[in-house]
């Protein structure tokens, strides 16, 4: 016969204290930069492999999604910019430092003392790594579908060919 429930002592749930990391524009902005990053990949890769229809259906769609991107990018880099929050993706010293720290803790060669308050090191070198991604998603993007308009800029790019390459 199974033990009756109410007579059970379970250890009370230790309290825990939620505390918001980030702000919901910036919560906001961060769905909507992986729908239209989602978005941007699917369509581009109907137009590499369908045919001319399917390339100029899924451009149009990849058009709205780019400049989705494009204005998610613009309002993050203002609020990064209007805050000082900016100051967090550029690599310091601490943050090299901490980056080493957490590499070796996760392949348990040492212990990661936190040192750094909102990201650790390794988390800022990623962060800021993708928003560098990002900037290039825009350049390169510009770069094809205004290739023409904006020749010089796929040849500071190195060309055509390298500009779709990246």
């Amino acid at each position: 016969m199974p033990p009756n429930p109410q007579n059970i002592s379970q250890p009370a749930e230790p309290k825990v204290q939620l505390a918001a990391k980030h702000s919901l524009l910036t919560r906001t902005l961060h769905w909507l930069n992986m729908m239209a990053i989602c978005a941007l990949i699917g369509t581009g890769i109907a137009m590499l492999a369908g045919g001319k229809a399917v390339e100029a259906f899924a451009g149009s769609i990849h058009e709205v999604f780019y400049f989705l991107l494009f204005g998610v990018s613009a309002v993050y880099a203002f609020s990064l910019i209007a805050s000082g929050g900016w100051r967090m993706f550029v690599p310091t010293p601490n943050t090299i430092a901490d980056a080493t720290a957490v590499a070796k803790s996760e392949l348990h060669l040492g212990t990661h003392t936190p040192r750094l308050k909102k990201y650790n090191g390794a988390q800022r070198l990623a962060y800021g790594a993708v928003l560098m991604m990002v900037a290039g998603e825009i350049v390169t993007g510009l770069a094809m579908a205004y290739h023409t308009q904006l020749a010089w800029l796929g040849s500071l790019l190195g060309g055509r060919h390298t500009v779709h390459t990246v």
